[in-house]
């Protein structure tokens, strides 16, 4: 990143390797970074929605699972990731309202 601050592919390698030692901030950062620099990156858009989904993030999660596959829409990884995010968020919703199970809503 020194020499080529504006590769898009190495901040998103970069930000792999602080999600990979849980360090989600960072990575989310560098995420970002990777799309800005290139907005069709789908690795970058599913790296981001997996480290937000990480932090319990999971409507934002869904938001760049579903650009990924916008971009590529056979791109097996974002899509496991977006059926997960949709089921935890659906969990999610359900632990902090439990009248919707009961149909009280």
């Amino acid at each position: 990143l020194e020499i080529k601050p504006d590769f898009a592919s190495a901040h998103n390698n970069l930000g792999v390797a602080l999600a990979s030692q849980k360090r989600f901030n960072e990575a989310i950062s560098h995420f970002m970074k990777a799309l800005q620099i290139y907005p069709g990156h789908e690795e970058a858009h599913n790296n981001l929605g997996s480290a937000l989904a990480d932090q319990g993030k999971f409507s934002e999660a869904i938001v760049h699972f579903t650009e990924a596959l916008r971009i590529k829409p056979h791109y097996a990884n974002a899509r496991q990731n977006l059926n997960l995010a949709l089921d935890l968020l659906q969990k999610s919703d359900r632990d902090s309202n439990p009248d919707i199970d009961n149909g009280k809503q």
